[in-house]
């Protein structure tokens, strides 16, 4: 995955002239853009698109490096509205855009074909379909379809999960996690959304009336932007054992200690990922116990080791190491202070089938 510098933007009239920079920790492949309306986010993402700015721009993002001027720009702007041809069916769309995209196909890495994208995005039954007759999901889902065929390496996505409902927009964030290994794809997202921002980004820029006013890692971002904790999400790669039809959950297991874990999730709503699947646990629903041991009714208990605890307004969220993967807890204060909770202590975590 690309790393390097978190962001370079030289001579950038549409954000007053800025050179912001810093070095990212870790592999760097999802940057979240936060702020309040109007403050200049989608400006931001189309400057570096090329859609808008001085020719004489310069960009650094994810290694790559690029100009205006230039027509090797390795991103490709995807709101809920650009860039679809309304006179011509969603095959049409699809198949023109992979046909003409040859900036970066010959990097084999980026390539993806438009069967498997059709496939992972679940378009088969809309090909034949005119655009024009879409719904505002399915029209988002066809944009990052034609977005993924373009083979450019970096996805500036502009709110683009917003209308989708609740179990595709978590598939879908799933997919986009799967691509980033599996075609060698980066994002820049917008998102009203701070559990797509959660889940999918490690950095944010905080965007203020046109000027970016400083970056961090997202956790650091959103306790300081918004205390809500629906706002954080973990994601495990489990590997399926079994269907458990006559109690109605499928079973899987962690990857190094095999512990179990029980969903109820539909299986063409799991996103396969190199043998494993990836599920989306929301961090408010996952509880912390000292007691190791404890015996009750909820059916997903995994055993871990508590990595750090930060405190957000009356909450605290809890990173805890699962088998060599991170699931995120946010509990309250009392909660923290009754258990007498710190790093490196062993824990159990206890959440409801998925």
């Amino acid at each position: 995955m690309k790393s390097n510098l978190l962001l370079t933007l030289t001579a950038n009239d549409a954000l007053d002239g800025q050179i912001v920079s810093g070095h990212a920790s870790g592999a760097l492949g999802a940057l979240g853009v936060l702020g309040t309306s109007g403050a200049g986010k989608s400006t931001l993402l189309k400057t570096m698109a090329g859609l808008i700015g001085a020719s004489s721009n310069q960009f650094t993002l994810f290694d790559y490096s690029w100009s205006n001027s230039e027509d090797t720009n390795p991103c490709v702007y995807v709101n809920q509205t650009l860039g679809l041809f309304s006179q011509w069916s969603v095959a049409d769309n699809l198949q023109k855009t992979a046909k003409h995209s040859k900036l970066y196909q010959n990097n084999t890495a980026n390539v993806c074909t438009v069967s498997d994208i059709v496939d992972d995005l679940k378009l088969n039954s809309l090909l034949h379909k005119p655009v024009e007759l879409l719904s505002g999901g399915e029209t988002q889902r066809v944009l990052i379809a034609r977005a993924m065929l373009s083979s450019k390496p970096i996805l500036l996505l502009d709110e683009i999960l917003t209308g989708l409902d609740f179990s595709m927009r978590q598939y879908v964030m799933a997919l986009l996690q799967k691509w980033q290994t599996q075609y060698n794809r980066c994002y820049v997202v917008v998102s009203h959304h701070l559990a797509d921002l959660s889940f999918l980004c490690n950095q944010a820029l905080i965007v203020n009336e046109g000027k970016i006013s400083h970056h961090s890692s997202m956790q650091t971002a959103l306790c300081e932007y918004e205390s809500n904790p629906e706002a954080y999400f973990s994601k495990l790669n489990v590997k399926y054992v079994k269907t458990e039809s006559e109690l109605g959950v499928h079973l899987f297991t962690t990857q190094i200690n095999k512990q179990p874990i029980y969903t109820r999730m539909k299986s063409s709503d799991m996103v396969p990922a190199h043998k494993v699947t990836q599920v989306i646990i929301p961090a408010s629903q996952v509880s912390i116990t000292v007691d190791t041991d404890i015996n009750i009714s909820t059916l997903n208990k995994l055993s871990g080791t508590i990595i750090s605890i930060q405190k957000i307004d009356t909450h605290a969220l809890v990173n805890i190491d699962i088998d060599k993967q991170i699931i995120q807890s946010v509990i309250s204060q009392k909660s923290l202070i009754n258990m007498r909770l710190k790093p490196a202590q062993n824990i159990a975590v206890l959440f409801k089938a998925i």
